[in-house]
């Protein structure tokens, strides 16, 4: 760059003009030629690990996995520090029946058209209340992963100013990373959609002035509904 700038009178003089380092002995390319054959030659001086099979699926976070009660515990209390008071609630209940009962009580204090259930057909509209299931809960986090086959399951999640998640206390994971093997392993069998959303409580944001806004892109209330039965949907609100 330098020898052609030299040659060309504004060039020469806008050279001369600056107190530039002088130019490099060689070039990046001459210099990773041989200094490339050094960098081969120490890392096979290196000792050889002992790499577990490429195909395994080692524990990714911890040896010893918790309590289902202490994965509950935490995953209340993370879910409870995502938002200001009265943005996200935590229901449990042994029996399905009573789960749904709540539901239809939730679901009545909305019109039916500004209801969106996961698995109906849902138009892409604002929503007063979403109804969701979850796949896992991320006790570390707080965090909830919801399986779509389709991108238009995703209206309940991303257009209500409400979303309800209704999950099983035995889909609790640890971590992000165990629930990311686990979606692994659910894809590859068929189990799982093509799509899958990490939902960490209220939507919100504070990109300005560092001011916390709820909600930003989604729903500014999170309600999670634990129930070891299944509990149906479809019955909540047309039943």
């Amino acid at each position: 760059m330098r020898k052609a700038a030299s040659f060309h009178t504004v060039g020469k003089a806008w050279l001369d003009s600056r107190d530039l380092p002088p130019p490099p002995k060689e070039s990046f390319r001459e210099w990773w030629h041989h200094e490339k054959g050094k960098l081969t030659k120490s890392e096979n001086e290196l000792p050889k690990k002992n790499n577990p099979p490429p195909n395994a699926i080692t524990e990714p976070a911890c040896a010893v996995r918790p309590e289902p009660q202490d994965l509950l515990e935490s995953f209340q209390n993370r879910l409870v520090e995502l938002g200001p008071e009265g943005t996200t609630e935590l229901h449990i209940f042994e029996q399905a029946s009573v789960a749904e009962e709540f539901l239809r009580i939730r679901c009545a204090e909305h019109p039916k058209e500004k209801i969106a259930v996961q698995g109906s057909k849902n138009a892409k509209q604002e929503y007063s209340l979403g109804v969701t299931y979850a796949a896992l809960l991320i006790a570390e986090t707080g965090g909830i992963v919801i399986d779509m086959r389709t991108r238009a399951e995703g209206h309940p999640i991303m257009l209500a100013e409400t979303h309800i998640v209704v999950a099983k206390p035995s889909n609790l994971v640890p971590s992000i990373a165990h629930a990311l093997v686990m979606r692994t392993v659910k894809r590859k069998s068929g189990a799982w959609g093509d799509y899958q959303v990490i939902v960490t409580g209220p939507s919100r944001t504070a990109d300005v002035e560092k001011v916390l806004v709820i909600p930003a892109h989604g729903p500014k209330r999170l309600v999670v509904v634990l129930c070891e039965e299944h509990v149906k949907l479809d019955s909540v609100l047309y039943g």
